[in-house]
């Protein structure tokens, strides 16, 4: 397994979208995100902006695995 992010001069947006397709068990994808200066400081909110667009894109395309698909078997053992 690789993983990998890069910032490029976004701190911590990589990091942050690296963690999202962790926790979505997110399998063989590769996620780029462009944002260019518009005039308007966005502030912490890109990064929520950032990672709901990535989220939306790997549902649409079936990338992310359903929580039946998280879950492990189920054992039977007594406490």
């Amino acid at each position: 397994m690789y993983q990998s992010c890069e910032d490029d001069g976004e701190f911590g947006a990589g990091q942050r979208m690296l963690h999202l397709l962790n926790i979505l068990n997110a399998e063989n994808v590769m996620v780029v995100v462009t944002r260019w200066y518009g005039g308007i400081h966005l502030g912490p909110d890109r990064f929520k902006h950032i990672n709901n667009l990535s989220r939306e894109i790997l549902l649409e395309h079936g990338y992310v695995k359903e929580k039946e698909d998280k879950k492990g078997p189920r054992t039977s053992k007594k406490r």
